[in-house]
């Protein structure tokens, strides 16, 4: 999966201390030039979606927002509630 941040920007996880004071931060990697990062470790995967953007090739994109889903019901039900088809109460058909 492909995420989105700061060019140079560590990507770093944190876990809990001996002691259960603090945390050691443990780096995973950093984002490319373009500020790129790209990983298929799926822990890792759920920590950094809350964080940064991400793009995923299998999933759905709502072209009008910036919703994502790998569901394609989900997607369905963002599109018709979010972005409804306008109604015109003033058709006029010609005669």
């Amino acid at each position: 999966m492909l995420f989105y941040g700061t060019p140079g920007e560590a990507v770093r996880v944190a876990k809990p201390k001996r002691g259960g004071k603090g945390f050691n931060y443990e780096v995973k990697g950093r984002f490319n030039a373009e500020g790129h990062f790209e990983t298929d470790d799926p822990t890792l995967i759920e920590r950094l979606k809350r964080k940064y953007k991400w793009y995923n090739p299998e999933a759905y994109h709502c072209t009008k927002c910036d919703f994502q889903t790998t569901k394609r019901g989900e997607f369905s039900v963002h599109y018709r509630h979010k972005h409804p088809r306008p109604i015109y109460d003033d058709w006029e058909e010609d005669e």
